[in-house]
């Protein structure tokens, strides 16, 4: 998309479905939670179940009748780019590599 690197680094390769959970986070979302400490390398957690394809979690286990979820790493940070109208605040993203976590609609951003 060509968002400007701030801090960290972007996907690459070995960012897989077989490798731990990584994320990519814009500026706005570091600010809002990370707070004066920096935010690569710290760990979150998702819990949006049943999104990704045939109902695949982000990153989690089903065991028995809950989901055990596993920590993505934040990778990068992004500078924002427009994801409201205009006139409204940039809102804190979050940004999933396609090889962890296709999904089956896909948005594209143009500039």
């Amino acid at each position: 998309m060509g968002a400007r690197l701030i801090s960290g680094r972007l996907f690459n390769d070995r960012d897989t479905a077989r490798t731990d959970g990584v994320v990519i986070v814009n500026e706005s979302f570091a600010k809002r939670y990370g707070g004066d400490r920096p935010i690569v390398g710290q760990l979150l957690m998702s819990g949006s179940g049943q999104v990704g394809p045939l109902g695949r979690n982000l990153k989690a286990t089903r065991v028995n009748d809950h989901w055990e979820l596993h920590p993505l790493t934040i990778v990068g940070v992004v500078g924002d780019g427009r994801n409201t109208a205009l006139g409204q605040l940039v809102e804190p993203a979050l940004f999933y590599p396609m090889r962890q976590f296709p999904f089956r609609a896909v948005f594209v951003a143009m500039n």
